[in-house]
């Protein structure tokens, strides 16, 4: 185990940005994954409560204009153009990094804006995953 001067506690944060469908409006959000009672827990909310399940719960900012009891939709970009070549690439980028394959990295420069930030997010996501998993096998 590491120790750094002056920290005394740590705690895995993930950062993550997608697509939420509220209203009917379509927002970009960003997704911080943190462990409840842990460093990296926001430190005092406006209203409601803290989390209290790892799953299918959120603190939400109040300028995104959600509500407490908000019901919000993560939008499957597969539902939406299933035959989409945008989306292929995303999805041949995601195979290759998951099975050590080649990828040719032009074919980032060809996605729209939304796919081609949505693939930086995948390859960061992956990197930073697979770095931790790395790490953790060698210790």
């Amino acid at each position: 185990m590491c120790v750094l001067p002056g920290v005394m506690r740590a705690a895995n944060v993930t950062y993550f940005t997608l697509q939420v469908s509220h209203g009917g409006h379509d927002k970009r959000a960003m997704v911080v994954g943190m462990e409840p009672g842990q460093p990296g827990e926001p430190s005092h909310l406006v209203a409601g409560r803290y989390l209290t399940r790892s799953h299918y719960e959120a603190i939400a900012d109040i300028k995104t204009g959600f509500t407490i009891g908000d019901r919000i939709r993560i939008r499957d970009l597969r539902a939406k153009c299933p035959e989409d070549r945008d989306l292929q690439v995303v999805v041949d980028l995601l195979k290759a990094l998951e099975q050590s394959r080649t990828f040719e990295i032009e074919q980032l420069s060809k996605l729209s804006f939304e796919y081609f930030n949505l693939s930086i997010d995948l390859i960061r996501y992956w990197r930073l995953n697979s770095h931790k998993y790395k790490k953790s096998k060698s210790t």
